[in-house]
């Protein structure tokens, strides 16, 4: 029979696993996303490539957009979504004035997947 010490112990075990769990199941979605073949995304090669014309860095783009570089980075790798008003911010900072260019970077389909590399 198991001492009353011993039986708290064990529930702050499973639940201390529990928690666990999650956090890898949250761990999980965060990596692979819920991105689906045809989803429109962002062309990350097309969008580094006005980035880079632009001369302008990537911690100032993102300090224009009003979130941090790794937001950026997540953002520009599918992880999460450019926001109407980021793209917009982006767009007027990179000189992105046509919009088949909008729709090719940030309405892409089938684009590589750049989040593991």
């Amino acid at each position: 029979m198991l001492s009353k010490l011993e039986m708290k112990v064990q529930k702050i075990l499973k639940n201390m696993l529990t928690k666990a769990e999650t956090c890898f199941k949250l761990f999980v979605v965060a990596k692979t996303g819920n991105r689906k073949r045809g989803e429109r995304v962002v062309n990350t090669d097309r969008l580094s490539e006005f980035i880079e014309k632009s001369g302008k860095k990537k911690g100032y783009l993102a300090e224009k957009v009003g979130i941090s570089r790794q937001a950026l980075r997540n953002k520009m790798l599918n992880i999460t979504e450019f926001t109407s008003t980021e793209v917009n911010i982006l767009c007027s900072e990179l000189g992105i004035t046509k919009l088949t260019d909008k729709e090719q970077i940030f309405f892409a389909n089938d684009v590589p997947d750049k989040r593991n590399t």
